[in-house]
């Protein structure tokens, strides 16, 4: 079992990341390319399907950059320890000012392969 399973007790069939609404998970490469996002993100931002390989840091608002990459270098000098940041989101919407939680997962050799968002 990974690092990352979750115990999570559910109604069978129910996956708690894939409701519209509520946490919203966002997976990146190393280079901040999207590779995974539930159905929450996908909603909150108007889409339909995950752009898989662009940028993450297109949907982040761009003044809001620095701050997000400052945390995403702590977070990957730090593999599994979270770090927080908020930030806005390019979008016309009254909420889209956020805290997300950035960590760098590791893979088998125990080295980064990419990052995990998750907005709560």
């Amino acid at each position: 079992m990974s690092e990352l399973d979750l115990d999570i007790k559910v109604r069978p069939g129910l996956d708690p990341l894939d409701l519209p609404q509520g946490v919203m998970v966002v997976r990146t490469d190393l280079e901040g390319r999207f590779v995974y996002a539930n159905r929450a993100y996908l909603q909150y931002m108007g889409l339909q399907i995950l752009p898989i390989g662009a940028s993450a840091l297109e949907h982040t608002d761009p003044r809001d950059v620095p701050a997000v990459m400052e945390v995403v270098h702590r977070a990957l000098e730090n593999p599994h320890q979270t770090f927080w940041v908020e930030f806005s989101k390019p979008t016309r919407k009254p909420w889209n000012r956020s805290r997300w939680e950035f960590m760098a997962l590791l893979d088998a050799a125990r080295k980064a392969g990419g990052r995990a968002v998750h907005r709560f």
